[in-house]
């Protein structure tokens, strides 16, 4: 086996060509691709379904190669460094020496969703509270996780984010995790458990590469403990995810044509070099197999002009997705690289438009109300980030005019409840930028105006004779608050005329028992006296 394999021969060996990254738009998308390719691959030539076990590994050692220069960031783009030589492809094929096979079942429930299900990572904060409530394991601290401290949570796809945390022992490992780890009945090394779940970063579980030693080997005990993993449930063929039907659709069709592998190793799927796409000049480019891409770099302090702080003092807030960034799914696509992108600079990031706002950054698919206050403020500049990245290369925030910005379509909002769905036609065409709002409008959230009902002479009447009800009421109380406090002074009395009563019955007890004692204790010495007074007697 060689020892250095090019990104190109690692990209056949997951079964990808240059053609399958046409449509991507950053180097996260056809990381997307290759993890999808890399699942559909993998779950055929596993060894528990007749596969070639040196070829199952081969796609492995490719894919955690491909995986290692997508983390570091050693390459731009698959497409165009697809001729960078992998010298890691050694040392990954020599990583997988003795490490159990996972099962076929771990890479098909790895393979439903396209970003990690779960997340381990310190707690941010001390306000996020343990959600292990169930029969199965219940949290013994009051349910508080502690700032910096380990949990763990899980993805919900429609916010993009995490949720649902626990404490690091509270955690019941789920089935998709622990069917890839060794078994802790017959391996007791904690190197290939590491290796094992390092292996899942950007698969199953994220989040492990990030902590110290010391943390990780909290997590590597957890999952070392089999009474931590939770039952597994196999689930029927209604409750798997969609992507899978597409997974086995794909594999039944390409089976049924055949190997379609060349004699030479290399993809027989047919190579467009003529491929052209325009760019927004209008100019096309070639788009061939070493043709380079022209992604969004997002810019760096000191680098191609950009100055470091030039965005200090100025406070940001984010509305919409933005894919050309990458990272993370749903509501949130792109979200963290854009924050981290501008507090490199020294901007400030907020969740709301406020009357400190100084620019609204929108990507795609924007938030209406968001958009809305923005409209109404003219302070408030409106930017993609393409435009943030031409300003920060070019000069600063306070020297840009923010151009006019044109809106067709806004975000569904989470669960569809968007306010764009409630809006007038003129509110909607001023937050699509089409109308200027008036200066003396405010926009209002779309919400339906409820109207003041008008009173009916019964429901008068009815107002009065309650206003006079209460009257009577306070009346009473005020006539009540002496009997009251009679009542409350006899009570009193009467306490302490039965401690006093109580009191008085003990001294008596008492008195009783010291005068026992001493008619006990004469009669002792009066016996004692006569006793001797006979043997003074005996004795003369």
């Amino acid at each position: 086996m060689a020892s250095t394999r090019t990104v190109k021969q690692c990209l056949e060996a997951v079964g990808l060509v240059m053609d399958d990254f046409s449509e991507c738009v950053s180097l996260d998308e056809e990381f997307s691709i290759v993890k999808k390719a890399y699942f559909k691959t993998v779950l055929k030539t596993h060894p528990d379904k007749g596969g070639d076990p040196e070829q199952f590994r081969r796609v492995q050692t490719s894919f955690e190669v491909l995986r290692d220069l997508f983390d570091a960031k050693k390459i731009s783009s698959f497409v165009s460094d697809c001729d960078t030589t992998a010298q890691e492809f050694g040392d990954m094929w020599k990583n997988f020496d003795g490490m159990p096979t996972p099962s076929w079942e771990f890479f098909y429930a790895a393979a439903e969703s396209t970003v990690p299900t779960y997340r381990v990572e310190p707690a941010k904060s001390g306000r996020s509270t343990c959600k292990a409530m169930g029969s199965a394991k219940q949290c013994e601290t009051e349910g508080t996780i502690q700032k910096n401290e380990l949990r763990c949570g899980y993805l919900d796809t429609a916010t993009g984010t995490y949720t649902g945390w626990k404490h690091l022992e509270c955690w019941r490992v789920p089935s998709k995790v622990w069917m890839g780890l060794p078994d802790p009945d017959t391996c007791t090394d904690e190197l290939k458990f590491e290796t094992a779940i390092v292996g899942m970063n950007e698969v199953l579980l994220c989040g492990f590469s990030e902590l110290s030693g010391e943390q990780q080997s909290k997590v590597i005990q957890v999952m070392m403990d089999r009474s931590n993993w939770a039952v597994y449930r196999k689930r029927s063929k209604k409750q798997a995810s969609p992507n899978l039907n597409k997974y086995h659709k794909s594999m039944g069709a390409e089976s049924s044509r055949g190997d379609s592998s060349s004699s030479d190793g290399s993809h027989s799927r047919t190579h467009s070099n003529d491929v052209a796409k325009k760019h927004s000049d209008g100019t096309l480019v070639k788009q061939g197999h070493h043709a380079p891409r022209q992604y969004f770099v997002a810019p760096e302090p000191g680098k191609n002009g950009a100055v470091a702080n030039s965005l200090a003092g100025q406070t940001f807030v984010m509305t919409g997705v933005f894919p050309e960034l990458g990272g993370g799914v749903g509501l949130s696509l792109g979200k963290a690289k854009l924050k981290q992108l501008i507090s490199s600079f020294g901007g400030r990031v907020t969740g709301s438009v406020s009357g400190k706002t100084d620019v609204l950054v929108v990507g795609k698919n924007p938030g209406f109300s968001k958009v809305s206050k923005a409209r109404e403020k003219p302070k408030v500049k409106m930017m993609s980030v393409k435009t943030l990245k031409e300003i920060l290369e070019g000069g600063s925030l306070e020297d840009a005019e923010a151009a006019p910005m044109l809106i067709t379509n806004f975000s569904s909002g989470y669960g569809n409840n968007s306010a764009a769905t409630r809006a007038t036609a003129n509110q909607l065409a001023i937050a699509q930028g089409t109308q200027a709002p008036a200066l003396e409008d405010t926009l209002v959230s779309p919400k339906k105006k409820r109207k003041k009902p008008t009173l009916s002479r019964k429901t008068a009447a009815s107002k009065g004779t309650r206003k006079k009800r209460l009257e009577s009421v306070k009346k009473d109380i005020k006539r009540e608050e002496p009997r009251q406090e009679e009542k409350v002074v006899v009570t009193k009395r009467r306490r302490h005329a039965s401690i006093e009563k109580r009191v008085k019955q003990e001294e008596a007890v008492t008195q009783e028992k010291i005068v026992a004692t001493k008619r006990r204790m004469s009669s002792r010495t009066s016996t004692t006296s006569s006793r001797a007074r006979k043997k003074r007697m005996v004795s003369f």
